[in-house]
């Protein structure tokens, strides 16, 4: 019996030790963690929304139909509304993509920049790849294709959009939630409070 106790319990205390390590290493880095995200963020709006003058943004936050929604309208320094920035969760080939993109006050998409996926590695990856993303810019978010059929069929100035081969699911979440996002965005902001 005490041999089958001792083995036991000093597992159970190695178990225990490297748990208590692993949750106060956690907490110690977590502070870390969440500033460096918060500075990822931050430099993500600035990339999407590009400005030759210094922009003010504004938060806003809400709910509809359970889902949460945060975006940014952006202001010039003499607080004339330049555009939107959102932050939004899309699904491509499994959940998870999140996504901080601009456009201007008339719907025109600035930039999007992914800042996490659980895509594919490899094929899903090429979402970071800003060649691809850059070939919605300029694009009404009313018009970014939401099933294949709209991709296989879209152009932007004259140029066929072309989803990444082999990761159709992931260009869609992509471009999925972007426009559903943006188009929640602009009938919300259509209340005399957003626009202030």
């Amino acid at each position: 019996m005490k041999d089958f106790l001792k083995p036991s319990l000093v597992l159970f205390g190695t178990g225990l030790v490297s748990g208590l390590l692993l949750a106060f290493v956690f907490s110690a880095a977590k502070p870390v963690i969440d500033k460096n995200e918060l500075k990822e963020k931050e430099a993500a709006r600035l990339e999407v929304f590009p400005s030759a003058e210094p922009i003010e943004l504004k938060e806003h936050k809400f709910t509809d139909n359970h889902k949460d929604y945060r975006f940014f309208a952006v202001h010039n320094p003499a607080g004339i509304l330049q555009g939107y920035i959102i932050e939004t969760e899309s699904a491509g080939y499994n959940p998870g993509i999140l996504i901080i993109a601009g456009f201007n006050k008339e719907g025109l998409l600035t930039g999007a920049k992914i800042l996490k996926d659980n895509e594919t590695p490899g094929l899903g990856k090429k979402l970071h790849d800003k060649n691809f993303r850059s070939q919605f810019y300029g694009m009404n978010i009313k018009t970014l294709p939401l099933s294949k059929a709209e991709f296989n069929s879209a152009y932007n100035n004259g140029k066929k959009l072309d989803a990444i081969s082999g990761a159709t699911l992931s260009s869609l979440g992509l471009t999925r939630g972007i426009r559903e996002t943006g188009e929640k965005i602009f009938e919300l902001v259509k209340s005399p409070e957003i626009k202030k």
